[in-house]
């Protein structure tokens, strides 16, 4: 399972979900962070021109007075910072009149604000465990910066917020995430269990097993791929019906002749049948094996054209010249039999083919109809031009197919009338053939009133 499609998903999907919690987690806590610096950084500054007012209006002397003593203790206590309120007389009597920590890490912003600017900004102090933030802002006394207003607020309240806001952002984190497992996983699930199934019965085929269809209850992919994976076992299968039917013909269609001719050979050797009815039973025995000959003929054919190794040599050609070729090749049957064959050809029809194959065609389409087609019969050979296709049709006046038989008649092997002789072959080569020029070949018929067989060509 370490290397299924299962684990795969499931651990690239968990990997993409928390580097997104991650990154969500750090963009949020930052953008608090930030948040809180510029409501401090505002607050103090706010609260420092407030003190600056103060001490505007009421003058130094009045910092000592319990009054302004509260307010400013009250400030510093809603700010949670330490205040300081410096008289600056000059830059240097800045380091003196703040005892502390403070005074090195500000010296250069007190100068700043000496000369009149507001300051605000993070700073670091030794021996403090924590950051502050600092505000600083001139005093005003006749136009002149008199004195400065300083705060200083640690931050270690953030750090208590942040780390608040880090676990409740971790806690709705690993909540998402467990969620995310099993979601994911139902998905990766519902991915992979068709193509577990498709899999074991891809072995069962193997094994020559054919199982019942799978079925994808979406409209997926998936589905599509379940919908493919059972045509393809469905043609497998029927394949495998039809290469068994095919053994199971050949063997039959083999066996019968073989036994005559060993029959008629042992028969003569043994002295079983006499010297003058020898020939006539030799004439049977090669009888036999011309059809044999044919048989095997027929089936390289077959061979050839589904596997697509059988190649066309086109030319164009005169249509009415091969029909009446063909037609002569029965001529003989036909006159014995009573038979009437015509021929009814466009005028200068020519087609571009190969001339050997469509003559191949015509010889088993005609041969089929007159075969079916009782003494004293008429079969009717027809081709003409509509619009680009030249059609052509072979009808005949014999007993008909049957409408259950008539989506069979070009499968191999298929015989509508088994007291016939023949092998079934025929008409299966001849929908090959068709086929391979490009053309479509169909029939219709009617018990009791003949066939028609109908194939049309590229003109």
């Amino acid at each position: 399972m370490k290397d299924s499609i299962l684990s795969r998903l499931l651990y690239t999907y968990l990997i993409l979900f928390i580097s997104v919690i991650l990154i969500l987690s750090f963009v949020f806590t930052r953008f608090i962070d930030i948040g809180y610096y510029n409501m401090k950084r505002n607050q103090l500054l706010q609260e420092g021109k407030r003190i600056s007012s103060l001490v505007e209006r009421y003058g130094f002397e009045d910092l000592a007075g319990n009054q302004m003593k509260d307010a400013l203790n009250l400030i510093g206590y809603v700010t949670n910072s330490s205040v300081y309120v410096l008289k600056i007389q000059n830059l240097e009597d800045v380091g003196p009149q703040m005892s502390g920590e403070y005074s090195m890490a500000i010296a250069e912003d007190i100068k700043r604000v000496a000369a009149g600017d507001e300051v605000a900004r993070r700073i670091s102090i030794e021996n403090i465990d924590t950051d502050v933030f600092f505000a600083g802002l001139p005093i005003y006394l006749n136009g002149n910066v008199e004195g400065a207003v300083l705060l200083f607020s640690p931050l270690n309240e953030l750090g208590q917020t942040m780390d608040r806001m880090y676990m409740a952002a971790w806690g709705i984190g690993l909540a998402f995430i467990m969620i995310a497992s099993m979601v994911i996983y139902a998905v990766s699930r519902r991915v992979t269990e068709p193509i577990i199934r498709m899999a074991n019965a891809a072995r069962e085929i193997a094994d020559g097993k054919f199982a019942g269809d799978i079925n994808i209850q979406s409209n997926d992919e998936i589905a599509l791929l379940a919908d493919s994976f059972n045509y393809m076992k469905n043609q497998l299968k029927k394949i495998e019906k039809m290469r068994q039917e095919l053994i199971s013909n050949i063997s039959h269609e083999l066996r019968t002749p073989l036994t005559t001719i060993r029959g008629f050979i042992q028969g003569i050797m043994d002295g079983m049948i006499n010297p003058e009815e020898e020939r006539q039973y030799l004439e049977v025995a090669l009888e036999e094996v011309n059809r044999m000959t044919k048989l095997v003929g027929d089936l390289m054919d077959l061979s050839k054209l589904q596997t697509g190794s059988i190649k066309l040599y086109k030319s164009e050609f005169d249509v009415d010249s091969l029909v009446n070729e063909v037609v002569k090749g029965f001529d003989i049957e036909c006159r014995e039999r009573g038979i009437y064959v015509a021929a009814e050809v466009g005028e200068g029809l020519k087609v571009t083919a190969d001339r050997d194959r469509i003559k191949q065609v015509l010889v088993n389409l005609v041969g089929n109809a007159v075969k079916f087609t009782p003494d004293g019969g008429n079969i009717v050979i027809s081709a003409q031009q509509v619009d680009n296709r030249t059609v052509f049709k072979i009808s005949d006046t014999g007993q008909g197919i049957s409408e259950e038989d008539i989506p069979y008649i070009f499968d191999r092997f298929y015989r509508a009338d088994r007291t016939k002789p023949g092998h079934g072959l025929g008409l299966a080569i001849a929908k090959e053939l068709v086929e391979i020029h490009g053309g479509t070949i169909s029939a219709e018929s009617k018990e009791g009133y003949g066939t028609t067989i109908i194939f049309d060509l590229p003109s």
